[in-house]
């Protein structure tokens, strides 16, 4: 039934331009109510793998955490959540002993999001990649519920509509433990922003 909600609710988007408060224009993307319909179903039918793939590195590098809010909320985007104290002593510690703090903020993320990434980061690239178009992977059925919102476009995620930062959050965990396994444990991410303690 999700395979063919999904054939069905291909549609294009509506484009929007704000200014940041440092005025240049962030462009947002408003998708059509039926496709984002299909688009929330999908996570909604995935929010287990979703909530396990996120739950992989050895230590908490992502500083988004998905809670129930009761304000019909699912993200609260100012990390002021019960972990804020728990984050903020993990930062000292890791300000500790560092002579730099290194800040990176990857350019263009959303919008440089490739869909196909999606499965590749949940189930690796050769899996994914051999199952490609198989829905019953659930990689492969986010990434195409993400198309259907860019009328089957396969660059880029919306900027605004809470389900781009749930794929974002997917796609971006695969490089959180990529950091970790290659020995960046003092490291920090907000969104698509890094920070990493560095002693050298």
């Amino acid at each position: 039934r999700l395979k063919k909600l999904l054939d069905k609710q291909t549609r294009g988007l509506i484009r929007y331009q704000t200014l940041r408060d440092i005025n240049i224009p962030r462009h947002l993307g408003i998708p059509h109510p039926q496709s984002h319909i299909a688009q929330c179903l999908a996570i909604k039918r995935s929010w287990a793998a979703i909530k396990k793939h996120c739950a992989k590195p050895k230590q908490p590098i992502s500083r988004i955490f998905v809670r129930n809010t009761g304000a019909e909320r699912i993200f609260v985007m100012n990390y002021k959540g019960q972990e804020r104290f728990e984050v903020e002593e993990q930062e000292i510690h890791f300000a500790t002993g560092a002579c730099y703090i290194v800040h990176a903020d990857i350019s263009a993320c959303f919008s440089s999001i490739y869909t196909h990434s999606i499965p590749w980061a949940i189930h690796g690239r050769e899996k994914a990649k051999k199952a490609r178009g198989d829905l019953s992977l659930v990689g492969n059925i986010l990434d195409k519920a993400t198309q259907v919102v860019r009328d089957s476009q396969t660059n880029g995620l919306l900027i605004g509509p809470h389900t781009s930062n749930v794929i974002s959050e997917l796609v971006l965990t695969s490089v959180d433990i990529a950091l970790l396994d290659k020995g960046y444990t003092r490291i920090t991410r907000h969104i698509d922003d890094y920070c990493f303690y560095a002693s050298s």
